[in-house]
């Protein structure tokens, strides 16, 4: 995956994708594997705004039993089933545990019911699947075996768990990624660091869309011609389509912010622990009373997630405060007091923005009520022709979304200008020599999936690039180089933040930052101010993010 603006320039695509967070590049995947010519063009680097703000769990749909919504949970689990087929490496099966009590909504026989029904309805959650990453039948434990893994709960009022599984998500950003390079693969173009100023439309002299982008790497500008339009910009999609701002009258933003903490607490379950404030669903059949709180076991840490605060839409607000940090452990303190968390104790956080209805009087302080659906607008309806934009309220079902916008642009009349194309990868013999590579790197393949075979193919033409970089988490020199080289990385924030993992649950040390920053200096031929610079930048983007980080980073 290169990237090539040349291929953007004087040719016109049957679409063009604004955005390449989940959403974006899910479309770009489903329309490309379509035949579509398509292009994807996002201003920063691919998933670095709300997209990396996760609890990496892909749901099934579980909590749309209360709403009695059997639709919606049928395309979450064919959205989990589709994404840990499509990256099995990323993707591990995770049991969540929730506390029963009582008799009544939390009790173990309405629990029970509920797995029950839940498991009718996710009959074909592991059709396709590695026998490794099948998901478990819901079931509710004991309360002796829920003691042992609940640990610091308040054990008196509680009668057992109810235990469930969803997958878990290792790498986020770089599932993200997998997306695009499919793409790419099937035919489809696509740059990071290229941001739509302007969106000129039809008219009787052109064929299509003009969409003119400025190129912030090669401090340029040039113009991409499209017959439709996808905005899948997230919070800041209405920027370029202005004809349906009267539909966002209700619909306002809420700023999602989890926090990353160097503790592990119930072993490899994730667990729900209710919060301490009223929550207010109106759509709900079954009312619950209060938000979760998921603490999600990742890398020998434990995410917690999520809070939920009304904001506006600013670039502030995709980051964390001080204050967002003080509520949040506050909540986490008072709702699970054993965690005795402080702010030493935080080495990561995400903040992200998320629709929600808009507050109504006096409610500008309350537990914002989320949008529950993702809607895809088609601005036809407001004399804008070819111009469709996406809001999307969640990871694991943008590729149903996908799916729903792909036959609306069918239905539309546009169809794929190439044919079909399945994109697969070359199933080329491993050598002897990438052979031992892969004995003594095992966490390439871990980490890439098929795509290993690339990194060790390099590190045998190339055996300096063996060299390790950081041994705990382990990165290497390869590594580096093929993100660079294929998967455009252009910044240090790039390879550390989403490409590599490296940095993605905590701040690395200064020596090993340095390290990587000199071997992109070695492929990209910085000079020495540059290389300094990139490290200032990412070591402000940690301190913004007001996280614990060792003396001298």
């Amino acid at each position: 995956m290169k990237r090539d603006t040349n291929r953007l320039k004087n040719h016109l695509f049957d679409l063009v994708v604004i955005g390449g967070g989940v959403h974006g590049a899910a479309v770009v995947r489903r329309l490309a594997k379509s035949g579509y010519d398509v292009v994807l063009v996002e201003k920063g680097d691919f998933c670095s705004a709300t997209s990396a703000n996760s609890l990496k769990i892909l749901h099934g749909g579980l909590r749309y039993l209360q709403h009695g919504d059997f639709k919606r949970m049928r395309e979450s689990i064919r959205a989990r089933r589709e994404f840990m087929q499509l990256a099995p490496h990323l993707v591990k099966p995770l049991p969540c545990l929730m506390a029963t009590q009582g008799m009544g909504l939390k009790s173990r026989p309405l629990m029970g019911t509920a797995f029950f029904v839940n498991d009718l309805i996710s009959f074909d959650r592991n059709q396709g699947l590695p026998v490794d990453k099948h998901l478990g039948r819901g079931r509710i434990i004991g309360k002796r075996q829920a003691a042992q893994i609940l640990t610091g709960l308040d054990q008196q009022n509680i009668s057992g768990a109810a235990l469930w599984y969803d997958g878990l998500v290792e790498d986020s950003e770089r599932m993200v990624l997998v997306m695009i390079k499919e793409a790419v693969r099937a035919g489809a173009a696509a740059i990071n660091y290229a941001e739509v100023e302007e969106l000129l439309e039809p008219d009787s002299g052109s064929a299509g869309y003009q969409v003119k982008v400025r190129d912030s790497c090669l401090d340029e500008r040039f113009t991409v011609r499209a017959k439709m339009v996808v905005d899948c910009g997230g919070p800041w999609r209405g920027e370029l389509a202005d004809a349906d701002r009267h539909k966002d009258d209700e619909i306002g933003l809420a700023k999602a912010v989890n926090i990353v903490v160097d503790r592990n607490f119930f072993g490899d379950y994730a667990v729900g622990i209710e919060g301490s404030s009223e929550h207010v669903d109106k759509d709900a059949v079954v009312k619950r009373g209060k938000r979760l709180f998921f603490f999600v076991p990742w890398r020998k840490k434990t995410m917690i997630g999520t809070m939920y605060r009304y904001c506006r839409l600013e670039q502030e607000a995709l980051t964390t405060t001080e204050n967002d940090i003080g509520e949040m452990l506050a909540e986490i303190n008072d709702i699970y007091p054993a965690a005795g968390l402080t702010s030493d104790d935080v080495v990561f956080s995400h903040a992200g923005l998320v629709p929600a209805h808009s507050p109504g009087p006096g409610e500008g302080n309350r537990d914002p009520r989320l949008v529950k659906h993702s809607e895809i607008i088609d601005h036809d309806e407001h004399g804008r022709p070819g111009l469709i934009s996406i809001r999307g309220v969640k990871y694991t079902t943008a590729l149903q979304v996908a799916r729903d916008l792909e036959q609306i642009v069918k239905a539309k009349g546009l169809q794929p200008s190439r044919q079909e194309k399945e994109s697969k990868e070359s199933a080329a013999p491993v050598s002897s020599a990438v052979g031992e590579l892969e004995k003594s790197f095992p966490h390439i393949r871990k980490r890439y999936g098929r795509e290993a075979e690339e990194i060790y193919k390099l590190m045998a033409e190339e055996p300096s690039t063996e060299e390790m970089v950081s041994s705990e988490p382990p990165l290497c020199r390869a590594e580096i180089c093929h993100m660079i080289r294929s998967e455009m990385v252009l910044h240090l924030s790039d390879l550390v933040l989403r490409r590599s993992g490296f940095g993605s649950d905590a701040c690395p040390e200064r020596k090993s930052l340095e390290q990587a920053a000199r071997v992109m200096a070695d492929e990209l031929d910085w000079p020495e101010d540059r290389v300094s610079f990139e490290l200032d930048e990412l070591i402000n983007h940690y301190r913004k993010m007001h996280v614990h980080m060792e003396d001298g980073d």
